[in-house]
């Protein structure tokens, strides 16, 4: 039953990726079936921005935590690698995420890395006020949807750059098309006229 909920979320989230191109779409139906299938009572996706990891979107974090964590260095994330668990008995004093969690009150918590033949693009951070919320048989499922996401971000980051290259090719040609309107005005000024 359980693998039969996972493919299910599973397929969810690809059909995610086929109805819309909308990046925050897709993130919020794949944070809510994430969520259902592990437990989870908060939420976020973490994307890379230069040498900053941004929470782009999330569930269930307060301000608070957003101010403290919301925005990290890349090199204050667990693991870059490979899936990371947590259990906040006694958090690192020195990890701006595992503080604004203990802030927040959780009590278990995982970080999936979001990577792709191109590095590091993100984190999926799923945590619960329920002590070991998150078994380690979820790594394989974890892992598999992370895939999926990936995926998912490198085809907005494709559609995105596509978007920007029509509008330049879009603007360039505006321009060609004014430049052409000016130049025939001109050519028909400076003509001489055919009575001469």
């Amino acid at each position: 039953e359980r693998r039969i909920r996972e493919l299910a979320a599973h397929g969810r989230i690809v059909d995610s990726m086929l109805r819309t191109l909308d990046l925050d779409e897709r993130l919020e139906i794949s944070l809510r079936e994430i969520m259902k299938l592990t437990g989870a009572e908060k939420a976020g996706v973490s994307l890379v921005e230069g040498d900053r990891l941004v929470m782009r979107k999330q569930f269930g974090f307060s301000r608070s935590y957003m101010a403290r964590a919301g925005d990290l260095a890349v090199e204050e994330v667990p693991s870059q690698q490979e899936i990371a668990w947590g259990w906040n008995d006694s958090p690192d004093p020195s990890s701006r995420l595992e503080m604004a969690l203990n802030k927040e009150r959780v009590k278990s918590w995982v970080t999936v890395p979001l990577r792709s033949e191109h590095g590091f693009l993100g984190i999926l951070l799923f945590a619960s006020a329920k002590s070991q919320a998150f078994p380690r048989e979820q790594m394989d499922m974890l892992s598999a949807l992370a895939n999926s996401l990936t995926l998912m971000l490198e085809q907005a980051s494709l559609y995105r750059k596509a978007q920007e290259r029509l509008a330049r090719l879009t603007t360039l040609r505006e321009i060609d098309q004014a430049i052409s309107a000016n130049l025939s005005i001109c050519l028909l000024y400076t003509s001489p006229s055919p009575r001469d």
